[in-house]
């Protein structure tokens, strides 16, 4: 449980340390340990993740999120706006 934890973003949404543990315990959580990692890590990469939209880790938990699949890699997508050129100045035509 203590890797579990700890692999768990510090936000305000970490807390139920406790019921947390009791799920754990309750519901042999420490043999899915590997894959709860893995699945962890990899949403701390997306854009929502980052942005602080992540469950809290009772809900990760009880909703048995890790069994899911993996989130799709998030691609940074190319700047829409225009490009400026190191010669352009601000309000003058391209």
């Amino acid at each position: 449980f203590a890797q579990f934890w700890d692999a768990w973003p510090r936000t305000a949404r970490k807390q139920d340390r406790m019921r947390c543990a009791d799920k754990w315990k309750r519901g042999n959580l420490g043999e899915h340990l590997p894959t709860i990692l893995k699945h962890i890590t990899a949403l701390k990469g997306t854009k929502s993740w980052r942005g602080g939209f992540e469950p809290a880790p009772l809900t990760y938990l009880n909703g048995e999120r890790w069994n899911d699949g993996l989130p799709p890699q998030d691609v940074a997508q190319p700047h829409a706006g225009p490009v400026l050129h190191a010669n352009h100045v601000f309000g003058d035509a391209p």
